[in-house]
């Protein structure tokens, strides 16, 4: 079904996360064609991060149709990984990551702008409570940026 498609990606996006040494998800890596399909190391060109925000805006959603808790324990692990990895020293504020597989982390002096305006926006969201955005009374667009949803009409 699509709902079990739905979270077998979302697992699959988290597994990533914890494939480093970081628990930052590398921009790319690939799956072994055979299986099981594990992933493969990540390559030389796909060990830096961007924060990007699509796992914890699916963890958002999946934990918001279902309730359970396990998303909302899986956003703690990227959290948790963000702060401790992505955190510029001293500062409130977080950066791309070299590689993902470096301990202690090196930084580069950039943020995207989705980090704040998605990836913690989801996060936020994932451990807040229905009511602090409504998703019968609104829908989010592609940047995450929340749209009042349109009276439902019966046809």
């Amino acid at each position: 079904t699509l709902w079990a498609m739905a979270e077998g990606i979302t697992g699959s996006c988290v597994d990533l996360w914890g494939l480093t040494k970081t628990g930052l998800a590398p921009e790319f890596t690939y799956v072994k064609s055979k299986e099981p399909h594990d992933f493969k190391p990540v390559p030389h060109s796909g060990k830096f991060s961007f924060l990007r925000p699509e796992t914890a805006e699916s963890l958002f959603y999946l934990y918001r149709l279902t309730g359970d808790s396990k998303y909302r324990l899986w956003g703690k692990t990227l959290f948790r990984a963000i702060q401790s990895h992505a955190q510029v020293e001293g500062e409130e504020t977080f950066s791309s990551v070299i590689n993902v597989n470096e301990v202690p982390s090196r930084k580069v002096d950039e943020m995207q702008s989705f980090v704040m305006a998605e990836t913690f926006k989801y996060l936020y969201l994932l451990f807040s409570p229905a009511d602090a955005l409504s998703l019968d009374q609104f829908v989010l667009n592609t940047e995450g940026h929340p749209l009042h949803r349109p009276p439902r009409t019966r046809t």
